[in-house]
C-alpha cells in the first residue's frame, strides 16, 4: 500500500506540472502570434510610404560606396568625388538638405536656404 503511495503522488504532481505546462506554451505562442501580428500592422503602411526614399538613399549610398572605394578617404576625395553626387540629388530630387557623415569625422552637406 505504502509504494501505491509512494507513487502515486508524483504521478499526480508530474501530470498536473506537465498539463500546466502545455497551458503556458499555448498561452505564450498565442501570445507571440498576436504579437508579432499586430507589429506587422503597425510597420507594414509605414514602410509602404518610406519605400521611395529608402530606395533613393540605398541607391545614393551605393553610389557613394562606389566613388570613394576606401575605408577612410580624405576630405579633398570627398569634396572631389562625393560632393558631386550629393550636388546633384539634391538638385534632381525634391530634398532641402543631403549629407555625407564618414568615419573619419568629415561632414559634407548641401542645403537650399529657406528650409
Amino acid at each position: 500500500m505504502q509504494a501505491f503511495v509512494v507513487f502515486i503522488i508524483p504521478s499526480l504532481v508530474i501530470s498536473n506540472w506537465f498539463v500546466t505546462t502545455k497551458q503556458v506554451e499555448d498561452a505564450s505562442k498565442f501570445a507571440t502570434h498576436f504579437v508579432h501580428k499586430e507589429a506587422v500592422l503597425g510597420i507594414e503602411p509605414a514602410a509602404t510610404l518610406l519605400f521611395p526614399a529608402n530606395a533613393s538613399a540605398v541607391n545614393l549610398a551605393r553610389l557613394l560606396n562606389s566613388s570613394l572605394n576606401a575605408t577612410k578617404p580624405s576630405l579633398s576625395t570627398i569634396e572631389t568625388k562625393a560632393a558631386p553626387h550629393l550636388f546633384l540629388a539634391l538638385k534632381t530630387n525634391s530634398l532641402s538638405q543631403i549629407s555625407y557623415i564618414g568615419s573619419g569625422s568629415f561632414i559634407y552637406s548641401y542645403y537650399t536656404e529657406g528650409n
